[in-house]
């Protein structure tokens, strides 16, 4: 497969350390939301509303960080625009389909530099490899 030019291997590997970043963060907002449910059902009285308070935050500070990522990858990827991507992750349904969508783009580019791209993103080691080639060229 032919190299893609457009991308040196330092920004490939930060291309495939955010995508990784982005896939962990919806799984854990995922994961976050029901027990944030659960817990925020179960506070009847004030004193355990104020330790439940932080738990049912956690999915919103999970969003916030994603989005953090998720205007890091866009704006590593070329021919993106980072802001739109931003503001379309601030929209609730709209947010998984710019998500789909910047993943292909992430996944497209990883794959140009051959880099194995499974379910949880980026091989780890592929990513390593870039960064030793990069470090025996030089």
């Amino acid at each position: 497969m032919a190299k893609d030019a457009s991308y040196t291997n330092e920004e490939v590997y930060q291309i495939g350390q955010e995508h990784r970043a982005i896939i962990w963060l919806i799984l854990l907002q995922i994961l976050a939301f029901p027990v944030a449910r659960v817990l925020g059902s179960a506070a009847n009285t004030p004193a355990t509303a104020f330790l439940v308070l932080p738990i049912g935050l956690l999915p919103l500070m999970i969003n916030i960080v994603s989005l953090v990522f998720v205007y890091r990858l866009a704006s590593s990827l070329k021919n993106t625009s980072a802001l739109v991507f931003l503001c379309l992750g601030l929209i609730p349904c709209i947010s998984l389909i710019s998500l789909l969508v910047l993943s292909s783009r992430a996944q497209a580019a990883l794959k140009s530099h051959g880099v194995a791209v499974g379910l949880m993103g980026a091989s780890r080691a592929d990513l390593e490899r870039l960064v030793e080639d990069d470090n025996h060229d030089e």
